[in-house]
């Protein structure tokens, strides 16, 4: 896992989705990031983010 992802997963994780990527669109950074947010969200046992998948 880089660091974009795990950065995605703490964004995730600090923020309760509020989802803000800080890098440009279209970058591998923005697609890791992004990446590391929607598995943080696939993982989370709160049934109530579900409906986001």
């Amino acid at each position: 896992m880089n660091k974009y992802v795990e950065e995605g997963m703490k964004s995730f994780n600090d923020k309760n989705l509020e989802y803000k990527n800080p890098y440009k669109q279209s970058t591998k950074e923005y697609n890791d990031f992004d990446r590391g947010w929607t598995q943080a969200l696939k993982r989370c046992p709160n049934y109530k983010f579900k409906r986001f998948i």
